[in-house]
């Protein structure tokens, strides 16, 4: 059987994540823009959208229900390990925080939280820089918890990862058809056999999809397009590319719009003059003679 699918859309249903079950007019516009910034190139493409999506979500501090664009699920958690700890001599660093810790080593992981900080927050577009602070930030806080609160913590961890579980195995299962929040149907009994802590991601993959990043300045999301544009690289080319080509969609629509308008009125000019011509008797021959018929003779139109 022959798909007459866009060839984008299918590439887009090929991420593990789509929500192709939440495509709109509007959105399968956005989407087949980014297709072409991304140069359809499926893996660009694939990158480009987790891009989006993190980076709402981030800008909605971890709320997917708020985040402003959600062209995918929402990602899985990954499993939570502790984080590697420096090593002396080839032997992991002991705790400095545990009571008699060595204040050397603490003032020696701080300080190098404080430079890692610095140098993100000096250039937030660097990933590298991002991830050395991210790792001596979770090895610092790993090492404080575990000294000030242990059993609490472990017991903290345990939770998480009961947690990550569920969410994981309610993406990874999810069918639209079987959520209430998206199919309308049956609210209140699903809401009483859903586990609480996964209703707020029923119901964000119940929203509309949404992708406010083509088209006038009031259609876009600015803080979105402000932070995609300091990520830079192909994701900003691609964002880019995909605005210029949706300005030149519109331009098109506006000239084929003007031309059919125009089409219109010469048909409406021409009509009148022809029902004008008739009622005044004039008759154009086949070789395109006009001549007016005698007398007093009048043609009634019904």
């Amino acid at each position: 059987m022959k798909n007459d699918e866009p060839f984008w859309k299918r590439i887009y249903k090929k991420h593990p994540r789509n929500r192709a079950e939440s495509l709109t007019a509007e959105n399968e516009r956005a989407l087949e823009n980014l297709w072409f910034g991304a140069n359809q190139n499926e893996d660009d493409f694939h990158d480009l959208l987790e891009t989006i999506s993190e980076v709402a979500v981030g800008l909605a501090k971890g709320d997917i229900g708020a985040a402003v664009a959600n062209p995918l699920r929402p990602a899985l958690r990954d499993k939570w390990k502790a984080p590697e700890l420096p090593t002396i001599e080839g032997v992991p660093m002991p705790n400095p925080y545990v009571k008699g810790g060595s204040v050397a080593d603490r003032k020696m992981l701080e300080r190098k939280v404080a430079i890692a900080k610095s140098a993100f927050d000096d250039n937030p577009r660097d990933i590298l820089a991002a991830a050395e602070f991210h790792q001596w930030n979770s090895i610092v806080t790993h090492l404080k918890r575990s000294a000030a609160e242990p059993v609490k913590y472990a017991f903290e961890k345990a939770a998480e990862e009961e947690s990550r579980v569920r969410w994981n195995f309610a993406i990874e299962n999810y069918d639209p058809s079987k959520n209430s929040y998206f199919t309308k149907e049956g609210v209140l009994e699903f809401e009483q056999t859903v586990e609480p802590e996964l209703k707020p991601l029923y119901r964000a993959l119940a929203r509309p999809m949404s992708l406010p990043l083509f088209g006038a300045n009031s259609e876009q999301h600015r803080t979105l397009i402000y932070s995609l544009y300091r990520i830079g690289g192909k994701t900003w080319q691609a964002i880019e590319a995909g605005q210029a080509r949706e300005m030149k969609l519109r331009a098109d629509e506006r000239e084929r719009a003007a031309a059919e308008k125009a089409e219109r009125i010469k048909t409406a000019l021409q009509t009148q003059r022809d029902i004008q011509e008739l009622e005044a008797g004039i008759t154009v021959l086949p070789d395109g003679r006009r001549i007016t018929l005698g007398g007093s003779r009048r043609i009634r139109l019904a």
